[in-house]
């Protein structure tokens, strides 16, 4: 299970990682033996560089909290760097630092980061959007033809002797195969696929779907016959007792549907006491038992822009679109 405030340590170390002006190696988490417990020491982040014949080490502490945080974690912090032998330490609080917290981080040279969250009407010169739109594609297979080529082709006793185990334990129905049904190899690396997997892995096959119900509203059904034309370029196959058929093309008499919803952007800012470091927006999806918050990441001087995903429970609903504007660069 996650601890509490992972999520932030993970940001963190992206932006940090965003931000690295030389090449730097980062760890979320860390543990560094102390010089003085003993004992390995967790840090949330820790970065490691070189300068020369200089070998720099960074840690990096990250407190989620509802209140600003005091001197109590500073010494803390101020401790552990002592014991791991670190070169500088920063603490980063998503909710800031007492007055006496920021007094003591400074005789203790500890640097300070913080996270100022923006009111919602605030944008960015490089995310003016107030919403991301995200579509949702629905498949519900009617019916499955498949279509197979010859000869078939040989492969490794073992190899083939391992799919077809994994094929007979799912005790398919003779009344045919499910769309979710992982029945064919993929023919570069022998991992079984199904019907859904072969459409998440065509390109450009959302914009093809998008096309057909172009006329359709979103939640309402079209019964489609969908035809998957390999084209001589097999790159799945059925697994047999003698070796791989080539499926060269797969029929999919189905009903299409889509939704679609708008999610609001927050914003924010990634602070030191000189100034703004990143500037940062975020959106979260959350779909049944799953969640996932996509964000964009982008230096005040616009040198660099970096995104970052963070989901959480079960997987997202298959064929998940995000639509988003960035300015053209000038």
């Amino acid at each position: 299970m996650p601890r509490a405030g992972r999520s932030l340590e993970l940001l963190v170390k992206a932006l940090e990682q965003l931000l690295a002006g030389a090449p730097v190696e980062i760890r979320s988490p860390d543990y560094i033996k102390g010089r003085h417990s003993g004992t390995a020491r967790e840090v949330d982040v820790s970065l490691r560089s070189r300068v020369g014949s200089i070998s720099v080490l960074v840690i990096i502490e990250c407190r989620d909290r509802t209140k600003p945080q005091d001197v109590t974690w500073i010494e803390q912090l101020a401790s552990k760097r002592e014991d791991v032998g670190a070169d500088k330490a920063v603490a980063v609080s998503a909710s800031g630092f007492s007055a006496s917290a920021r007094n003591l981080a400074k005789s203790k040279q500890i640097d300070l980061r913080s996270l100022e969250e923006l009111e919602p009407h605030v944008v960015f010169d490089w995310l003016t959007d107030q919403t991301i739109d995200h579509r949702t594609r629905y498949i519900n297979a009617v019916r499955i033809s498949v279509h197979l080529g010859e000869p078939t082709t040989k492969i490794d006793p073992t190899t083939l002797t391992s799919i077809l185990e994994k094929i007979s334990a799912l005790r398919i129905s003779d009344e045919g195969i499910n769309q979710d049904s992982k029945i064919f190899a993929h023919k570069t690396s022998f991992t079984l696929v199904s019907v859904d997997d072969i459409l998440d892995l065509m390109p450009h096959f959302g914009a093809r779907f998008d096309t057909m119900l172009s006329d359709v509203p979103p939640g309402e059904e079209k019964r489609i016959l969908l035809t998957i034309d390999f084209e001589g370029d097999a790159r799945f196959a059925l697994p047999v007792d003698t070796g791989l058929v080539d499926v060269d093309s797969i029929q999919l008499d189905a009903l299409f549907s889509y939704d679609e919803n708008q999610v609001p952007i927050r914003r924010y800012l990634y602070q030191a006491d000189s100034g703004t470091m990143m500037e940062n927006a975020e959106a979260t999806i959350t779909s049944n038992e799953c969640r996932v918050t996509v964000g964009f990441h982008m230096t005040p001087d616009g040198s660099t822009l970096g995104v970052t995903v963070d989901s959480a429970g079960k997987t997202l609903p298959r064929g998940m679109d995000l639509t988003f504007d960035l300015p053209s660069p000038s």
